[in-house]
C-alpha cells in the first residue's frame, strides 16, 4: 500500500469510495482497520474470522523469514507485518511492506554495514500471485531504489506465494526478482500446521492463565505429527520449540503446585537495569524461579 504518491492519499481514495458507497473503513476492537464492502462484516464473527486469518498469515510469514535467516539470505534484524502494527505492515519511506530486512550476502565477504543490501518482502498467502500484484510491488521497490540522489540503492526484492500466474512469474524473472513457493519451503500442509498451532496456542495460554490441569499432550503430539508429514520439519524449529515450552507447563505446575504460586509464560523482566526474557516465571511468596 502506498500512503502518498503524486499528491493522492489513500485516505482521500477511501473517502471517495465511502461517498460512492463502494467501500468503507471500519474499526474493530478499537485498533484494527478493515476496508470492506458495506454489506459484509456486519457482525463481529466475520471480523473475528478475518482477524484469525491475518494472525495465521503472520505465523507463516515469521516462519518464512526465519528460513531466510537460517539459509543466510537475510540478517537477524528483520521486521514484518503483524499484530504489532495492526497488520498494516512495516512503514518505510511512506510505503508499507510485508517484511523488511537487510543482507550482507553479496559476495564481498565483509560485515561492514555500508555494504548491506535492503531486503523487501511481498507475501501472498491467500490467492494466486497475479501480474497486478507484481506491478504494484515493482512500483514500490523502484521508489526505494531511486529514493536517493547520488546513486540507486541496493534492494533485494523477495516474493512468497503458494502459486504464481504464468504472466506474473514471467515478469518476476524478467526483472530479476527472487520468488519462492511457500509450499516448497513449509510443505503442502503448512496452513493446516499453522492453524493447528494457533488453535492450540490460544488454548494452552488460557490454561496457563487459569492454572488449569487440562491435559493437552495428545494435541501437541498430533500437531508434531503434522509437522513430520510436511517432510520439511527442520523449517518448523520455532513452532517445535513452542510446543516444548507448552509441555513444560504441566511439569512446572506439578512441582510448584502451591496455592500462592503464580506461573507466567513468556515473562519479561529486568535485573539491575538489564532486561531479560524467559519461558516461565514462577512467582511465590518467599521466592521466585525462572525457566
Amino acid at each position: 500500500m502506498i500512503v502518498s504518491a503524486h499528491a493522492v492519499k489513500v485516505e482521500n481514495i477511501l473517502n471517495d469510495l465511502n461517498y460512492l458507497k463502494i467501500a468503507e473503513k471500519k474499526i474493530y476492537k478499537g485498533k484494527y482497520e478493515f476496508v470492506c464492502y458495506p454489506s459484509i462484516f456486519e457482525d463481529e464473527r466475520q471480523f473475528e474470522q478475518e482477524l484469525d486469518r491475518l494472525e495465521s498469515s503472520t505465523i507463516l510469514l515469521k516462519l518464512l523469514l526465519y528460513w531466510l535467516k537460517r539459509v543466510n539470505i537475510i540478517n537477524s534484524d528483520y521486521v514484518f507485518k503483524g499484530p504489532g502494527n495492526n497488520f498494516l505492515g512495516i512503514r518505510k519511506n511512506d510505503i508499507y511492506w510485508d517484511g523488511w530486512a537487510y543482507t550482507n550476502t553479496i559476495g564481498l565477504g565483509t560485515k561492514d554495514k555500508k555494504f548491506q543490501t535492503i531486503v523487501v518482502i511481498d507475501f501472498c498467502s491467500k490467492d494466486k500471485y497475479e501480474e497486478y500484484d507484481f506491478e504494484g510491488f515493482k512500483n514500490r521497490v523502484e521508489k526505494i531504489i531511486f529514493s536517493v540522489k547520488n546513486e540507486p540503492r541496493k534492494v533485494l526484492p523477495i516474493i512468497f506465494a503458494y502459486d504464481f500466474s504464468p504472466t506474473a512469474l514471467k515478469n518476476i524473472k524478467y526483472n530479476n526478482y527472487m520468488c519462492f513457493n511457500i509450499g516448497s519451503i513449509l510443505g503442502k500442509n503448512s496452513l493446516e500446521i499453522v492453524n493447528g498451532y494457533k488453535s492450540l496456542k490460544d488454548e494452552v495460554e488460557k490454561n496457563i492463565e487459569e492454572m488449569s490441569d487440562e491435559n493437552y499432550t495428545q494435541k501437541i503430539e498430533d500437531n508434531l505429527g503434522k509437522i513430520d508429514k510436511s517432510d520439511v520439519s527442520d523449517n518448523y524449529e520455532n513452532l517445535k520449540g513452542h510446543f516444548f515450552e507448552y509441555l513444560m507447563f504441566p511439569v512446572i505446575r506439578e512441582i510448584y503446585n502451591e496455592r500462592d504460586a503464580r506461573i507466567c509464560h513468556n515473562f519479561k523482566g529486568s535485573i539491575n537495569g538489564d532486561n531479560f526474557e524467559c519461558d516461565y516465571h514462577v512467582d511465590m511468596k518467599k521466592r521466585g524461579y525462572l525457566f
